[in-house]
C-alpha cells in the first residue's frame, strides 16, 4: 500500500462520526494492509521481526527522538534495575542526544523516590513527584512532560532488552501510525541483581510471554501465532481461548510495554484517569487508538523481563473485575474527551528532579541468547527441531514433529506423552491409541487434561469458532480432539444398540 493510500484510508477512519471505540477497532484494518507485508516478511525487519534479530552493537532507527515513560508506585526492589537496563541500552549508549527517561513517582511510601533520586545514572533522568493517585494520571503527568518523538511505556519492574527502545523507534520511523507493543517473561527478584543486569538484557524473553507460550490448556498455545501476528483479525474477528474469554487485536497490547507517536496519543486525550486502580487502562488506550485509525504492530525483537513481586494492592483483584465492567461499557461509548480524562488536581505534582547522565559506554557488544523455544515463537519449526533435539527438550521436539506433519516419527521419538502424540495418532487412523495417548499425557499435559474435560460437543464449538475466523488449521485441531473424545462414546452407543 502507498503511502497515500494509507493517508486515504486513515482519514476515511477518522471523519466517521462517533464512531465508537469497540466498532472502531473491528472496522479497521488488518495490519498488513496498512504496511503492505508479504507473507515472507512476517518474521523479518522492518515487520515483526524475530526475538534473537537485534545486534545491540549497531542501530536500526536513525532519527527519531524517544521518551521512556517509567510509572513508579512503591517499586524500590526494582525501579533501580530497570533504570540501569535503559541506561546500558544500545540506543543510550549509541545515539543518547535521541533519549530520554522520564520517571512518575505515584505518590510511593516506600523508599522508590530516593532510589530514583541517587546521583549516578548513565542516562538523562526527569523524575516528577506526584499526588499519589492512579497510574493514569502519573502516566499523563509523564507524557505531558516527554518531548521526543515517539514516548514508549514501560512498567518500573522491567528489565529491558538491549535493543528493546531501538526495535521500537525505528517502526515508528516508517509508520507514524503505528501503536507498537513488545513482550516480556517473568523473572524472580533473585534473578534481577545488579550483577546480572547485563546477561538479562541479553536473554530472550519473547518466547516466554504470555501471548506466545499461552498459559492456560489450549490447542493454540501461540495466540500470535495462530493469528498471523494479527494478520487475520480484521473485520470484526477475534479469537476465542479455551475458556472462553475473547481476544481481539487490542487485547494483544499489554501496558508493561509499548509505545506510539506523541501527537497521536496526545490526539486521543493519553490515559483513561476515570479508570482507577489496576487493570485494562492499557486495553481503553489500544482500543482508542485504533478506533482512531492506528493499526497494531507486535514486535518480536521488543522485549523484556518482569520481576516477579508480591501484589502491592490487597483489592487488586476487585480492582480488575471493577475496571473490567467500566472497559466493557466504555467500548460501547462514543470516545468524548469528558468521558476519558478527569481534571488534573491542583496540587498533583509535588516537585521535580533533573538528573544528568555521567559519560554514557559507546559499545558492549553482545549476542542476544536464544534456544529453541524462540524458534517456536516464530513458528519456524525446523530449526525449532533441531535445537529442541539438541537441548533435549521432549515437549518441544513432539510439538515440531507434529507441526512438521511428521506423525510418524512423533509417535516413536522419546519423552512422555503430549496432546501432539494423541493428535498424530489420530492424523494416521490410530482412534484407540490416540484415545489412550491422550489419557496417558493427561497427568502431565495440561492441555491434554483439560481436552479430557471438555465435552466433544465444547471442541466443536470452538472448531467452527475457529473455522468461521478463516484460522484452518487451529479449527481442525479442535475438531480432531473432538472426534477422539467422542469415538469411545460413539463405539459403546454402536455396542449397545446392536440388533442380537
Amino acid at each position: 500500500m502507498t503511502r497515500a493510500k494509507a493517508d486515504e484510508l486513515e482519514q476515511g477512519l477518522r471523519h466517521q462520526p462517533h464512531l465508537p471505540l469497540g466498532a472502531g477497532a473491528a472496522r479497521a484494518p488488518s495490519w498488513q494492509t496498512a504496511v503492505g507485508a508479504e507473507p515472507a516478511e512476517w518474521f523479518s525487519f522492518p515487520y515483526v521481526g524475530a526475538p534473537w534479530h537485534h545486534e545491540c552493537s549497531s542501530l536500526r532507527s536513525r532519527h527519531a527522538t524517544v521518551s521512556i515513560v517509567v510509572p513508579v508506585w512503591n517499586s524500590e526492589e526494582t525501579v533501580e534495575r530497570c533504570l540501569d537496563a535503559v541506561g546500558r541500552s544500545s540506543l543510550n549508549r549509541l545515539a543518547p542526544s535521541r533519549l530520554e527517561v522520564v520517571v512518575c513517582d505515584d505518590g510511593s511510601t516506600d523508599a522508590s523516590w530516593q532510589r530514583v533520586a541517587r546521583a549516578r545514572r548513565d542516562v538523562d533522568v526527569v523524575a516528577l513527584r506526584l499526588t499519589h493517585r492512579s497510574q493514569s494520571a502519573a502516566l499523563n503527568a509523564g507524557l505531558e512532560r516527554a518531548s521526543g518523538d515517539v514516548v514508549v511505556f514501560c512498567d518500573s519492574d522491567m528489565v529491558l532488552g538491549c535493543g528493546a527502545l531501538d526495535e521500537l523507534a525505528a517502526r515508528h520511523e516508517r509508520w507514524s501510525d503505528a501503536l507498537c507493543f513488545g513482550f516480556h517473561s517473568n523473572i524472580p527478584p533473585a534473578a534481577a541483581t545488579a550483577s546480572s543486569t547485563w546477561s538479562l538484557m541479553h536473554l530472550e524473553a519473547c518466547s516466554s510471554d504470555p501471548r506466545v507460550r499461552f498459559y492456560l490448556p489450549t490447542l493454540v498455545p501461540n495466540l500470535l501465532d495462530a493469528s498471523g501476528w494479527l494478520l487475520r483479525l480484521h473485520s470484526g474477528r477475534f479469537m476465542l481461548d479455551s475458556r472462553g474469554g475473547v481476544w481481539r487485536r487490542h487485547r494483544f497490547v499489554f501496558g508493561c510495554l509499548f509505545s506510539v507517536r506523541r501527537e497521536l496519543i496526545l490526539e486521543n486525550d493519553g490515559f483513561p484517569d476515570i479508570l482507577n486502580g489496576w487493570g485494562h487502562n492499557d486495553l481503553l488506550v489500544a482500543a482508542r487508538l485504533e478506533a482512531a485509525g492506528a493499526f497494531l504492530l507486535p514486535v518480536a525483537s521488543a522485549w523484556g523481563h518482569h520481576v516477579e513481586h508480591p501484589i502491592r494492592q490487597p483489592d487488586r483483584w476487585f480492582q480488575l473485575r471493577r475496571n473490567g465492567l467500566a472497559y466493557r461499557e466504555l467500548l460501547e461509548r462514543p470516545p468524548r474527551r469528558r468521558d476519558w480524562r478527569a481534571a488534573a488536581e491542583a496540587e498533583l505534582l509535588k516537585s521535580t528532579l533533573l538528573r544528568r547522565r555521567d559519560d554514557a559506554p559507546t559499545t558492549e557488544p553482545a549476542r542476544i541468547d536464544h534456544d529453541a523455544a524462540a524458534f517456536a515463537a516464530v513458528g519456524e519449526w525446523s530449526q525449532c527441531l533441531a535445537r529442541a533435539q539438541a537441548e533435549g527438550n521432549d515437549e518441544l521436539v513432539s510439538e515440531a514433529l507434529f507441526r512438521l506433519r511428521r506423525y510418524d516419527d512423533e509417535i516413536s521419538c522419546c519423552g512422555g506423552g503430549t496432546v501432539w502424540r494423541a493428535l498424530s495418532h489420530h492424523r494416521l487412523g490410530n482412534g484407540h491409541e490416540a484415545r489412550r495417548a491422550l489419557e496417558a499425557a493427561a497427568t502431565g499435559d495440561d492441555t491434554s487434561a483439560y481436552a479430557l474435560t471438555a465435552s466433544a460437543p465444547e471442541l466443536e464449538r470452538l472448531s467452527r469458532h475457529y473455522s468461521e475466523q478463516e484460522m484452518r488449521d487451529i479449527a481442525r485441531l479442535y475438531r480432531d480432539l473432538a472426534e477422539i473424545i467422542a469415538a469411545p462414546a460413539r463405539a459403546a452407543h454402536d455396542v449397545g444398540t446392536r440388533t442380537p
